[in-house]
């Protein structure tokens, strides 16, 4: 079984078009927040959260990240657009949860 890093990746190139379609505008405060009110879901082994950027870079978003961390990511899918989205790997069985589908800054 590829790794979950790898499946997510796999995921949000197949699905980022079509997800893309319905990305909105969100400020950088936008984006930290939404990941740190999902830090309690999303708390790592077979539930997690990554940041998918436009240029194909795949985040596994870390739950000890400090808030510049965290402001850091936020930043990269705002300026290049990108989806954020969980996971759940329970069983060993891969399920995607998309979250945000974020619109470039340049097209804002």
């Amino acid at each position: 079984m590829p790794a979950k890093t790898d499946q997510a990746r796999k995921w949000a190139m197949d699905n980022f078009d079509s997800l893309q379609a319905t990305a909105k505008p969100y400020s950088i405060n936008d984006i930290t927040n939404t990941l740190l009110n999902l830090v309690s879901t999303y708390t790592g082994g077979d539930s997690r959260l990554f940041l998918y950027s436009q240029g194909g870079i795949i985040f596994f978003f870390n739950i000890n990240s400090s808030r510049n961390d965290v402001k850091s990511l936020a930043r990269k899918v705002h300026e290049g657009g990108g989806l954020i989205f969980g996971s759940d790997f329970t069983n060993n069985v891969a399920k995607f949860i998309p979250i945000l589908a974020i619109q470039p800054t340049e097209q804002q």
